[in-house]
């Protein structure tokens, strides 16, 4: 498969995607992230921003494929984020922050809002902050795991259950 002119960008709800450059002004140097060239693969963490994934290959990557939601990339590199690698690496996404209900990579305010309002029916939220509002893990969303996210933002809770 030829993946010229495609980007692996990290979905927050599908995981790994490929997504045509053309379509995300990514790969090119002075597009939307100047921090990226082309070849560098890329994360859309949720809220639309972009970060690099790690410090890259040292060298050219030809072939990417997803599997059970980890990338691999082969090519020529020898190194992939600064860990030797004999021309291919394994990148895994990392798992979500439980309390993050927004997707914004922390836990604050804005999560036990959403918790709160989710809780009392203000909103429903998606299937994705449903979980994360869950942080109790007993498979439903109540005052208990609002009230644990709450707690743990102002310092009453060092972790959430």
């Amino acid at each position: 498969m030829d993946v010229s002119g495609y980007q692996v960008l990290l979905d927050p709800e599908r995981g790994p995607v490929f997504v045509p450059l053309a379509a995300t002004g990514i790969g090119q140097q002075g597009a939307t992230n100047p921090h990226l060239k082309r070849g560098t693969v890329a994360p859309m963490q949720a809220g639309g921003a972009w970060s690099p994934l790690g410090t890259g290959m040292n060298d050219a990557v030809y072939v990417l494929a997803v599997s059970n939601g980890a990338v691999y990339a082969g090519g020529y590199f020898t190194t992939a984020g600064g860990v030797a690698a004999n021309r291919i690496a394994k990148w895994t996404p990392p798992a979500p922050l439980k309390g993050d209900v927004d997707g914004d990579g922390d836990v604050d305010l804005i999560d036990a809002r959403l918790c709160y309002q989710i809780v009392l029916g203000v909103i429903t939220g998606s299937p994705a902050q449903r979980e994360q509002c869950d942080v109790d893990n007993d498979g439903d969303v109540d005052m208990d795991d609002a009230t644990a996210i709450a707690e743990f933002i102002i310092d009453m809770r060092t972790t959430l259950p």
